[in-house]
């Protein structure tokens, strides 16, 4: 599936099935409107809903523990996306070193 092909309304479908907590699903959507018309964002959101399906799946066939489960959740939630810092640029270490040393 390219980011084309990615549906809101599916995606919304998605993820009401796969995270029932509500506030757990707050932690996927974007923070503002307009980052859902941003295709990277849509295929950021599917991604990390099909990993939360596969470990949903490995718990129910038994294959990890609730516990296990409970950390992959986490770390896939809490993982740090487009919708998290919209239109943000993000600076290497290298770059804020340089900054300090030209101030100086």
């Amino acid at each position: 599936m390219n980011e084309s092909d990615f549906s809101l309304a599916s995606l919304m479908q998605e993820l009401r099935a796969t995270v029932q907590d509500i506030s757990e699903r707050r932690l996927i959507l974007p923070r503002t409107l307009g980052d859902l018309d941003k295709p990277e964002c849509l295929a950021e959101m599917h991604d990390r809903i099909q990993k939360l399906k596969q470990d949903k799946y490995l718990l129910d066939s038994g294959q990890i523990t609730q516990m296990e489960y409970n950390i992959w959740k986490d770390e896939i939630l809490s993982k740090k996306t487009c919708f998290q810092f919209p239109n943000r640029e993000i600076k290497s270490s290298s770059d804020e070193a340089a900054r300090r040393t030209t101030a100086h």
